[in-house]
């Protein structure tokens, strides 16, 4: 399908060509890719603009950016499919990839059938079988951290020897732990399902704070560009800055009438982007001052390669999407 022709939807920015709303962006060194609710893949420049036709896959699994720039896409049909030098190729898929991680070995795949593999560039090999299906992986130090969907959280060295088993790691007092998030050095970030909590598994340490989040926990960041520290966005769309320690917890409040925050990113100079259901975008810096950068249309942002600045993406069911690059000095 060709790409649209470039019209003003929103303020003379180009449409991008997608039937559905985006809903991840991931970096890459030349720009981002965007993914949609619908499974579509755009491939944009760092000026906005497509660099080439979309691809038109199922709702994404997983995926993410390899060191090479390739994205690699797992969708919830099975399908497989690695972006290279502008042409798509599909692997061998089932069962369904549910976590991907970038190692210095290759990228690792966990699956539903609870496998690691390493995907390879003839296709993939497996290299350990979990007994619980995959749903979070992450390197620490030289080793390789699995979350199963019981919650069980192991470690193993990575790339794997020869009858490498799976060490299982302690994570209380976390409740139900499901996702992991970036933690920096040889800690794991372990999020519960009213706890987060920084895990040391070569030490078999966990630091949690005492405060928990009884309304849930949706997502949570840590800062870039300098900053120390994390941002955590609950279920009901609470914000709260946290120390590097994942304590000290300080609410940050939006300003009267906004909207209810639909999502977070941080930003490359230590603040944090955050955009509402309504569709406005706001600059949350650590010092918990906020200011409203875009009023509506917007549902997804992420930084720009420039620190002060951020591309937000918005979205309309009769205009399509397009990208609009905001000042965030």
């Amino acid at each position: 399908m060709p790409i649209a022709a470039p019209v003003p939807p929103f303020g003379g920015a180009p449409r991008l060509d997608c039937q559905g709303p985006p809903v991840v962006a991931l970096d890459a060194p030349d720009g981002c890719f965007l993914g949609t609710e619908e499974g579509e893949w755009l491939p944009v420049g760092a000026d906005g603009r497509p660099r080439s036709v979309p691809a038109r896959l199922q709702p994404h699994s997983a995926a993410l950016v390899t060191v090479e720039g390739e994205l690699f896409v797992a969708t919830y049909a099975g399908e497989r499919a690695r972006l290279r030098d502008g042409h798509w190729t599909h692997l061998p898929g089932e069962p369904v990839v549910l976590a991907l991680v970038e190692t210095a070995a290759g990228t690792v795949m966990g699956d539903a059938a609870g496998n690691l593999t390493c995907l390879e560039p003839g296709g993939h090999t497996r290299v350990l079988a979990v007994g619980e299906p995959v749903t979070a992986l992450a390197t620490a130090g030289h080793g390789l951290a699995v979350l199963g969907s019981h919650g069980s959280l192991g470690m193993t060295s990575w790339p794997v020897e020869p009858g490498g088993v799976l060490r299982e790691v302690a994570t209380s007092p976390v409740d139900g732990p499901w996702a992991l998030f970036r933690a920096g050095g040889e800690r794991i970030g372990v999020l519960g399902l009213t706890r987060a909590a920084l895990v040391y598994p070569y030490e078999q340490k966990v630091v949690a704070p005492s405060m928990a989040f009884p309304e849930g926990i949706r997502d949570i960041v840590m800062l870039q560009g300098g900053a120390t520290g994390y941002c955590l966005l609950t279920d009901p769309g609470e914000l709260w800055l946290l120390d590097g320690e994942l304590g000290s917890p300080s609410r940050v409040g939006l300003p009267r009438g906004a909207g209810a925050i639909a999502g977070l990113r941080a930003t490359g100079h230590g603040g944090v982007l955050v955009w509402t259901v309504t569709g406005e975008l706001y600059a949350v810096q650590p010092s918990r001052r906020v200011r409203q950068v875009l009023a509506g249309g917007v549902v997804l942002a992420y930084p720009a390669p420039a620190p002060e600045r951020a591309v937000a993406v918005k979205w309309s069911a009769t205009e399509g999407a397009c990208l609009e690059q905001v000042d965030l000095s």
